[in-house]
Parts: structure tokens; sequence; C-alpha cells
């Protein structure tokens, strides 16, 4: 189902997935249950503990319980440890990427929000080198050529830089306060995991008369698709897609323990 969004900067109640990063494997809850799960499918593992067991019969014994048990006690104990270490590690960096904060325009200029808290229809002004919080469409830059590049390595892992074009009516604006307008809006298609594709369209309102509409295709040239880097000059774009929704969520595999 298509989507309009405003460009007003408002909440849409209708669309709920927060602009979170998680790539955290376990909870403070599931780590031990889990990795114990994931060691003992493997039959070595699985093998040993059946041994440690038997050990525990009186008529099965043959040494000490303690020299089943420990061993093994030992390997799961370690492997327990980095897999919590590790999903400690991808916490912090998910955190520092929740927390950062951008630049979001509203009608009385431009203010401070978290990646976190970004929604859809959102607009954000970008500057050289910061990350694309979540999937954008282009909407107007300052550069002389009225163009930015892309680097889209961290998303596809081509390391050429990618072209990108605004639309050409916000584009013509002189302030970018004016992006935030309710005579404008976007028709986009339902959130896919399709990092090559997109087509929408651009609508302005002329005047008080809803039929009277200025319209703009828009392709895959107007799209900044969240953790790509804007790698020349500023770039301004309203927010399409948010979390989950993202191409790069919905292209990347849900991290398995």
């Amino acid at each position: 189902q298509e989507r309009k969004i405003v460009f007003t900067g408002h909440a849409y109640p209708e669309i709920v997935a927060p602009n979170i990063i998680r790539n955290q494997k376990y909870t403070v809850i599931s780590l031990v249950p889990v990795v114990l799960f994931t060691q003992f499918r493997f039959f070595s593992n699985l093998f040993f503990l059946l041994i440690a067991i038997s050990q525990a019969i009186p008529q099965l014994r043959v040494g000490f319980l303690f020299t089943y048990v420990a061993p093994l006690a030992i390997v799961l104990f370690i492997t327990i440890c980095k897999e919590a270490v590790d999903d400690y590690k991808r916490y912090i960096r998910d955190k520092e990427q929740n927390e950062t904060l951008f630049n979001k325009v509203t009608f009385n200029g431009l203010e401070k929000i978290k990646a976190c808290d970004i929604k859809v229809g959102d607009i954000i002004q970008l500057e050289k080198n910061e990350r694309v919080p979540a999937d954008m469409i282009y909407l107007h830059t300052t550069d002389k050529a009225k163009t930015i590049f892309l680097r889209t390595d961290q998303l596809d892992g081509e390391t050429d830089w990618k072209l990108r074009k605004p639309i050409a009516t916000t584009q013509e604006l002189s302030d970018v306060k004016k992006l935030v307008n309710d005579d404008y809006y976007l028709i986009v298609d339902p959130p896919t995991k399709h990092i090559y594709s997109f087509k929408g369209v651009f609508v302005m309102q002329i005047g008080s008369n809803a039929l009277n509409v200025k319209k703009e295709g828009l392709s895959l040239e107007q799209t900044l698709w969240a953790n790509t880097v804007i790698a020349s000059s500023n770039a301004t774009g309203i927010v399409i897609y948010t979390g989950r929704e993202t191409r790069a969520q919905k292209h990347n595999s849900e991290p398995q323990p």
C-alpha cells in the first residue's frame, strides 16, 4: 500500500517502526539458555554432557565426576563470557549510532534530534561525512553543482561513489525552512529490501484548489538510504522509512546466536 508523506515533520501514528538500530543477539535473560542450547546442538558437546550425566550413576561411574564435568563446564563458561563481551560491544556500537545527534528542519529553524527519535516525515539536514540515519528522499543542497555523492560501501559493499540529485522543485527554494510546508507531499511505495530500485512521486498543490497540482517523478537518483554516508557538500532530505523498514535493515538478515 502506497504512503502519502506530507512535508510537515509531524509524527505518523500508523507507521510504528522506531528508528532504532539493534544488532544484539541476546538479552540479559536469554544469554545463558540460548548459548547453552546453541552449544549442545554440536554433537561433541552433547556427547560429553551425556558422559558427564552418566557418571552421576554409581553403577556407570568410571572415575571422579569432577574430571568429566570440569572440562565441559570450563569450555561453556568461556563461550558464555565471549558471547557476552561480543554482544556488549554490539550494544555499545548500537547505542552510539542511536544517540547520534542530527539537525532537524522545523518552522523555527534547525533543532537537534537523536537518530532513534527520527520519524517518517521529519526533514533532516546532513553535513559532509555524516551517516544517513534513515531512508530519505533528497530535497536540497547548497552545493553549486546541485548534486551530491554518496559512499555506499556499508550498504552494498561497492567503493565507488554514487551521484544523487535533489527534487528540482525543492532545490529551487532559497531557505530550507520553506521545505516544512503542507502544500508538498510524497507518494512512495511500501518498504522493500531492494536497494537498487525506487519509484515515487513528488506532489505540490498550487493554490487552494486540490486538483491544481504539480508532479515530479522520483527514482533511485533522489534516494539517500540509511547507513550510506554523505561524501560531498551537504544534503537535506525527508524521511520515508525508519528502523526495520529501511533498506539496510531489510537487506540484512537478523542476528543469529
